[in-house]
């Protein structure tokens, strides 16, 4: 069974991280007591209830803090006092000359003051002239500024420059032993390299803010992490990181125990929207299409008030897709209407732009499908797998055509753009030859997901 290419924005909900109590591991005295134990890391995981992933990171001390509750845990299942594998606090909280001169001569710099002039921040800009003029500036003070640098970098759209600042707010939140500044920085960095199209640098990312956030116990950073990774992992042709990723992320939302440290029901809600409109790309590449349609009702309360508009339009697509490939007739008319309001979307990207094409070509409408495709080629392409999957439905458009030369020209260069973002996917133009393996794939995630899905109708009727 043919089936439109993968795309799926990737999502951030960038919500505060609520305040977090945490304390520093010490890397060097758990590896001992591991070691002297002859214990497993999966094992240690298990035990503490955390990922062996969360585990390594504590030995290489790339996530150093710790809340209170796993410190406990993992002092009870060592047998030793919590005093041994902790560290105490101790950082010099002032500025360096030199780090204190790097920030001025990038604050006058022309650079910044182009892009706090044209975002309108004049206000804010004066306050960090003022703040970096400051003898013996605070550590904390320099991670403000560079806080403030990565958003307003972010909201000009210069992803580049946005994703150097988060790596120093992130460096200094480190330093000073701030864990909701640290949780927010791994947020920031990890949103801009998907918005440069970097998707192992992205991948790598929310893997760490994932890391990070069960090592602090803070349940909302970690639905934050799982939303992404699983639209990461369905561009990366992870069917299986995806799905369990957004049963992970469900099993979190729904958990009536953890509910209060997520915080008020309006963010629920708005989370559970988005892990929804993930699944349902990832149930649809599975082609377990009465999943997908289960996918779509519970979305339905709330996508008017927490869905961007090409999710909303998204998921009505993806209803008439189903139609297609359940032998239902397309509404011709709603899908040319689609097929217009799809051109609109350009801040979102094209990636998502083929999928009018995709039915079109199933109808028959080839040449409704070219127009279509040409009109999405004139849009500019905001990252290079976007054109990767531009390149594979113009593949599959020729080789419908009878062009064949035409499709495997398409096709190598959809490859060759797959390749250089280690996409695990490669572009098949004839329908006949395309591997139906996700056709049966991930039964179990799926049927837990299905499962999960069909609870929260139930309360919806109910509620």
């Amino acid at each position: 069974m043919e089936r439109p290419c993968k795309y799926l924005v990737i999502m951030t909900i960038l919500l505060a991280v609520p305040k977090l109590d945490t304390v520093s591991i010490n890397p060097h005295a758990l590896a001992e007591l591991i070691r002297e134990r002859q214990l497993k890391q999966w094992w240690l995981a298990r035990q503490i209830g955390v990922t062996p992933l969360t585990i390594n990171r504590w030995l290489t001390g790339k996530v150093r803090r710790i809340s209170p509750e796993n410190l406990q845990r993992l002092s009870q299942v060592l047998g030793c006092e919590s005093s041994t594998l902790s560290l105490k606090d101790e950082v010099d909280l002032r500025a360096t000359q030199v780090e204190q001169s790097q920030a001025a001569r990038l604050l006058v710099s022309n650079e910044s003051q182009d892009m706090f002039l044209q975002a309108g921040h004049l206000e804010t800009y004066e306050r960090l002239i003022k703040a970096v003029m400051h003898p013996n500036l605070a550590l904390s003070d320099l991670l403000e500024i560079y806080t403030l640098l990565t958003l307003v970098a972010g909201l000009r759209g210069d992803f580049e420059r946005s994703r150097n600042y988060a790596r120093m707010k992130l460096d200094y939140a480190l330093r000073c032993g701030d864990a909701e500044k640290e949780l927010e920085g791994r947020i920031n960095l990890a949103t801009v390299e998907g918005a440069l199209g970097n998707l192992t640098a992205s991948h790598k990312a929310l893997l760490e803010l994932f890391s990070a956030a069960e090592s602090q116990g803070a349940k909302r950073s970690m639905v934050i992490a799982l939303v992404n990774l699983a639209a990461t992992y369905t561009l990366l042709g992870d069917l299986n990181g995806a799905l369990r990723a957004c049963v992970d992320a469900l099993e979190l939302l729904h958990d009536e125990a953890g509910a209060e440290e997520l915080g008020d029901s309006h963010w629920i809600l708005q989370a559970s929207s988005y892990v929804y409109f993930a699944a349902s790309s990832s149930a649809f590449e599975c082609a377990d299409l009465d999943l997908v349609r289960l996918l779509i009702e519970v979305s339905a309360p709330a996508s008017e008030q927490l869905l961007t508009p090409i999710e909303r339009e998204s998921l009505q697509l993806l209803a008439l897709c189903c139609d297609k490939l359940e032998g239902k007739d397309v509404d011709q008319t709603a899908l040319d209407a689609h097929a217009a309001s799809f051109l609109q979307f350009q801040q979102y990207g094209i990636g998502s732009s083929v999928w009018p094409a995709w039915l079109l070509r199933l109808s028959g409408r080839l040449d409704a499908a070219v127009e279509y495709m040409q009109a999405v080629q004139d849009l500019p392409a905001c990252k290079l797998y976007e054109a990767a999957f531009v390149a594979e439905e113009w593949a599959r458009l020729e080789h419908a055509r009878g062009r064949r030369d035409e499709a495997l020209r398409q096709r190598e260069r959809g490859n060759e753009l797959l390749g250089a973002w280690g996409m695990n996917r490669r572009v098949q133009p004839d329908p006949a030859l395309e591997l139906s393996g996700a056709l049966k794939a991930q039964p179990r995630l799926r049927s837990r997901l299905r499962s999960l899905v069909k609870a929260q109708l139930e309360r919806q009727k109910g509620g």
